[in-house]
């Protein structure tokens, strides 16, 4: 197995990005940053793109991280800095799902708690295919040194985790 000590883990909300990198973080002993937890504020607001930028270039910068999250645009500009890209391609009905269930929950990955009636999100979800999965492939094959790996269904990760 290749080493992983700098890994991102990007998908659709709901596809099981932080169960995932929280699996990560205990079997690799790597710090996790949950980029929800840096982008919101528990008042419903976020820090500006700048200040988000920054903090994404002090994490990457450092020898070991995992980093949970889907920011695209924005972390699109480190994955060079991945020895890892982990890509949670999970079928739209089972990421909506995922969402509806932790939906009024406080959530460690996530400052405050998310509305089960926000449809501004459910769409965003609904269209995220749409919207960046060809960006996110065509993205992700500039990197063959990498090591990427693309998840389809829980099982394929739970069968991958369980060989950690």
């Amino acid at each position: 197995m290749e080493t992983m000590n700098r890994i991102f883990i990007i998908g659709c909300p709901g596809s099981g990005k932080s169960s995932l990198g929280r699996i990560l973080k205990d079997k690799k002993d790597l710090p996790l940053y949950y980029l929800d937890m840096i982008y919101h504020l528990p008042d419903k607001t976020h820090i500006t793109a700048e200040a988000f930028t920054k903090k994404l270039k002090t994490i990457t910068d450092n020898d070991k991280w995992i980093i949970d999250g889907v920011y695209f645009n924005y972390v699109k500009e480190y994955f060079h800095k991945a020895d890892t890209i982990f890509y949670l391609d999970i079928p739209l009905d089972i990421c909506l799902e995922s969402v509806k269930r932790r939906s009024g929950v406080l959530r460690e990955d996530f400052p405050y708690i998310e509305d089960s009636n926000d449809e501004v999100f459910h769409n965003y979800i609904r269209n995220f295919n749409i919207n960046f999965k060809d960006a996110i492939l065509k993205e992700l094959a500039l990197y063959p040194h990498i090591n990427i790996i693309i998840f389809h269904s829980y099982k394929e990760i739970d069968d991958y985790v369980s060989t950690l």
